[in-house]
């Protein structure tokens, strides 16, 4: 997994090596200084000899860079082939048993084909729909969550859809829309923009209190 995570940086650092031409003059080590800024640059090639180190001890805030190292993980953990699953059942009474395990990818256009799916395989209606998201132990908050509206506060769940969070529109009345059309709105969601006190398209989640994960 590091040597994968150190091909990739390895890449970028190349690609940003290549640009601007107000750089070009300077050697590739003050290119690198240069555009790290008050950043941190770390390389290294496939035996692990660090090429090159700005700010290697310092703490910062990975970001959205962290996503190299989790999905270098996920390859190297569950493999190229893994699949999410999500398990639907229905009784003879006509309920429907939803069971989550963690996918990270159920959103409104994949409910739309499950839903479809379900009534092509002679599903026509339902009493009530049971969820389970027991699959990940409870109260899962992971370190460094903070409590805000934030999409990336939104706490993760084996049974979370949209990504824990809500699309929609606030305008100055305080009315309250859905910002994408295959995504309704709810009362839940309407109270949680309303809650937020913020204006315009905005993308909240829905877990703004540690110890529960809303669905």
């Amino acid at each position: 997994m590091l040597r994968l995570v150190r091909i990739i940086l390895f890449s970028l650092l190349c690609f940003h090596l290549s640009i601007g031409p107000a750089l070009a003059d300077k050697s590739w080590r003050e290119r690198v200084q240069a555009l790290a800024g008050t950043g941190a640059v770390m390389a290294a090639d496939a035996e692990g000899r660090i090429l090159i180190a700005i700010n290697e001890t310092k703490p910062l805030i990975p970001a959205s860079i962290l996503k190299i190292v989790t999905s270098a993980a996920a390859l190297k953990f569950l493999g190229p082939d893994y699949r999410f699953i999500t398990d639907f059942r229905v009784n003879a009474d006509g309920d429907l048993y939803m069971t989550g395990r963690g996918d990270p990818y159920l959103v409104s256009e994949e409910l739309a084909l499950i839903a479809n799916r379900l009534k092509a395989r002679g599903l026509q209606s339902v009493r009530n729909i049971y969820l389970d998201d027991h699959y990940f132990s409870p109260g899962l908050v992971l370190q460094g969550t903070n409590r805000s509206f934030n999409p990336y506060d939104a706490y993760n769940g084996a049974l979370c859809v949209n990504f824990n969070t809500i699309f929609v529109k606030i305008d100055n009345s305080g009315n309250v829309s859905s910002a994408e059309p295959q995504t309704p709105l709810t009362d839940f969601a309407r109270k949680m923009a309303l809650k937020s006190g913020l204006k315009g398209e905005v993308r909240l989640n829905l877990s703004d209190n540690p110890g529960t994960v809303s669905l």
